[in-house]
């Protein structure tokens, strides 16, 4: 399938990663990877993504990440949900 379609990457930082994960996931998003964590940037793909004091979510495609967006209507949007 990977080749089919193209992959996309979900990065989720901040303390809130578990309720935006859990509110953009509620739909099912084909071919897409999700990952996030607190603080910790332990895979390439979050490396310097984490901001601190704010939640942020970014959306990677064909190897190219989004700037941040901080609500789940923005990530939904940019995944092509909304």
């Amino acid at each position: 399938m990977k080749f089919l379609w193209p992959s996309k990457e979900v990065a989720i930082m901040g303390s809130q990663y578990q309720n935006l994960g859990k509110d953009i996931q509620r739909n099912y998003h084909f071919n897409t990877i999700f990952v996030g964590s607190e603080k910790v940037e332990y895979l390439a793909l979050m490396h310097d993504r984490f901001q601190g004091h704010k939640s942020s979510i970014y959306v990677c495609k064909s190897r190219t990440c989004s700037l941040p967006v901080f609500t789940t209507s923005e990530a939904l949007q940019l995944l092509g949900d909304e």
